[in-house]
């Protein structure tokens, strides 16, 4: 078969054309039965596993039966492919920066549930329906920015290249340890021959930084330092292209909506609170990059401003940036926890309580709520609507078992 005469059948078969002039009895099987069996074999065993022969095995028909649906193997895992992207979710986030982070964030979780997808050669442009359906969705809040068309349709395609690239190479360090790459460079980079990128080894830049989410960030910045009329003398997103992070009364702006200033918010409920140095964006990119999740929104800010909070009486009511990394990494690694509780991973924990019971918020799926988690009994209840709500809680009242419970 050509290769003009291959694509235009992979173009019928994913966009479930008849086939012209077919006669004969009903057909004993399908298209999509045939692919989804394929798809069933990539989840279990790998896309190495896939052969006509172990397709065929799986739906309870010959090969060469296989072969009058599906012409030959590339083509099946095209299809495959399409299929397995399934449906795109409704993006969510109060401005399109907000919304192309999370479609970021939903491609990269389906590359890390189904790594076999990146195995699979592409040749073209996306084509299928759930493929150009993901497509779509990107270009869509990409060009709610306000972005020329042509500017539009190269950051979407440069991003789904990136999240592809970068999720291989993520994939492909499952079960090494992080600090590997860095180690070899330690050796490898001289600073006579590669100065550069000796320095960089030297100040922790191939640990700390996450290529994903903070390159993304920084390509936005650059696409709203370009939008159409934007004036950025003054505006906040100038000291955010520069990385520096101001401190003013009143309210702050990072590209959302005005918020009150957490710092100001906490000490009008416990004036005997304390603070710390905010922390930067690359510690809570690699937070979000070695977790797998994002970092709620308004943890994020909080963050930004202090890196953790202490009340009244000593307790950490939110963590560090360290900590939060240190002590979620060892809840989901370590194996007696697997023994004893439910899984941990949907769980983001950021904040203890006087009782020692931990404060999470729910990643998976994601929530702005907060709840508790009691380590003796692996009960986790709501604690609180929000954020905000969870630090007026508990910094608020001045009687520790009270407090401890967090909700009356």
């Amino acid at each position: 078969m050509s290769s003009e005469g291959q694509a235009e059948q992979l173009l019928r078969l994913l966009w479930g054309a008849p086939e012209p002039g077919r006669r004969g009895p009903k057909p004993r099987m399908s298209v999509a039965q045939i692919v989804a069996a394929g798809i069933t074999v990539a989840d279990r065993d790998g896309l190495d596993a896939v052969s006509m022969q172990r397709v065929a095995a799986e739906v309870g028909r010959t090969t060469m039966s296989v072969y009058t649906y599906v012409p030959n193997k590339d083509i099946l895992l095209d299809l495959m492919m399409d299929a397995a992207v399934g449906a795109v979710p409704e993006l969510v986030g109060d401005t399109w920066r907000d919304r192309v982070e999370d479609w970021v964030g939903h491609v990269s979780r389906l590359f890390r549930r189904r790594p076999w997808v990146l195995l699979v050669s592409v040749h073209s442009p996306p084509m299928g329906p759930n493929q150009l359906a993901w497509f779509d969705s990107l270009i869509g809040a990409v060009a709610d920015s306000g972005a020329e068309p042509v500017e539009t349709f190269a950051v979407a395609q440069y991003l789904l290249g990136a999240v592809r690239e970068w999720s291989r190479l993520h994939n492909a360090q499952v079960g090494r340890r992080e600090t590997d790459y860095a180690e070899v460079l330690e050796k490898l980079a001289d600073p006579e021959r590669f100065p550069a990128l000796s320095r960089l080894v030297a100040d922790g830049g191939v640990t700390r930084a996450d290529p994903l989410m903070l390159g993304l960030r920084r390509l936005l910045d650059g696409v709203e330092a370009r939008l159409p009329g934007r004036d950025l003398s003054g505006d906040w997103n100038t000291f955010r292209i520069i990385g520096v992070h101001l401190s003013v009364p009143g309210e702050r702006r990072y590209g959302r909506e005005s918020i009150t200033m957490w710092i100001e918010l906490i000490t009008q409920v416990c004036p005997q609170a304390t603070f710390a140095a905010g922390a930067t964006d690359v510690d809570l990119d690699v937070i979000e990059g070695r977790l797998g999740q994002f970092i709620p929104t308004e943890l994020r800010d909080l963050l930004r401003e202090t890196d953790g909070v202490r009340d009244r009486h000593g307790v950490d009511v939110v963590w560090s940036v360290d900590r939060i990394l240190r002590d979620n990494e060892d809840f989901r690694g370590n194996e007696s926890f697997a023994e004893l509780y439910m899984p941990l991973g949907p769980l983001m924990f950021f904040g203890d309580l006087a009782s020692g019971d931990q404060c999470a918020f729910v990643r998976q799926p994601e929530r702005p709520d907060v709840f508790v988690w009691n380590h003796e009994t692996d009960d986790r209840r709501w604690a609180a609507d929000d954020l905000a709500d969870y630090l007026t809680r508990c910094l608020s009242r001045s009687d520790v078992a009270v407090r401890s419970a967090v909700r009356a």
